[in-house]
């Protein structure tokens, strides 16, 4: 997969696959929870921390790959290799960005939760 551009992507963001890849991994092998796939995607891109399609290529190589799992349009979990990505390679990573994806994955998590415990009739 070759590095595309950097719109977007703030600065100090992520502009190489591989860089895209430890953070996915890192993120899901961290939080440990079933999370939307498309969840993902928002949280790194829309946080500036990488581009939208090298994230999306990342996402699809690492399903390839089968260092992810994908189940009902959920990212199930890491696998063993995965999860050794994520934890033998985080310093990649800076670690601004390690620690904001886990934290707006963890409160993205937590408000699916009250959402789903809190039901609304109009």
């Amino acid at each position: 997969m070759a590095d595309t551009f950097a719109a977007g992507v703030e600065p100090g963001g992520l502009k190489t696959a591989q860089e895209i890849k430890i953070l996915i991994c890192y993120m899901l092998s961290t939080v440990n929870c079933p999370m939307v796939r498309d969840d993902v995607t928002d949280i790194i891109v829309g946080a500036g921390m990488a581009n939208y399609f090298d994230t999306e290529d990342a996402m699809e190589e690492l399903l390839r790959l089968q260092h992810i799992v994908e189940a009902d349009d959920r990212l199930v979990a890491t696998t063993a290799t995965g999860h050794q990505i994520g934890e033998m390679l985080y310093m990649r990573v800076p670690y601004t960005l390690r620690d904001r994806s886990v934290k707006a994955a963890l409160q993205l998590l937590k408000r699916r939760e009250v959402e789903q415990d809190n039901t609304v009739d109009i």
